[in-house]
Order: structure tokens, then sequence, then C-alpha cells
């Protein structure tokens, strides 16, 4: 599940990621704690956690890092 914090909003909203706008804080998962695989292809700044990042387009490395 994707939950979104949107700029100007004080409480968390269920969203896709369709709907993520600039400045918006994201969880990523049904509760905090909850390892849960889900695919955005987005441009974000992780603020905590961990993710496996394809940089193909940016770098050309065909291999997936983890961050």
């Amino acid at each position: 599940m994707l939950h979104r914090f949107p700029s100007g909003h004080p409480r968390w909203t269920n969203a896709a990621d369709i709907d993520l706008l600039p400045r918006d804080v994201v969880l990523i998962g049904s509760a905090i704690g909850q390892v849960e695989e889900k695919y955005l292809d987005v441009d974000m700044l992780i603020l905590e956690g961990i993710a496996i990042v394809n940089e193909l387009i940016l770098t050309g490395e065909s291999t997936p890092n983890g961050r």
C-alpha cells in the first residue's frame, strides 16, 4: 500500500503512484516496519529504509543496486 502526506495537508492519505506530486512525503508499505515489495517509477529522495534502485537509464548499469 502507498500512503502520501501531501504538502499542506495534516494527515496521511491512500494514493496511487500516479497521484504523487512534488514535495509529497510517501510511506510505502501497509504499516510502519512492515516490508512490502512495491515497484515505483518515480524520482524520489529516500529518507529512511532500504531500496533496490535500477539506474539503467541514468548510468547505463544493467544490474540494480541496493541503497
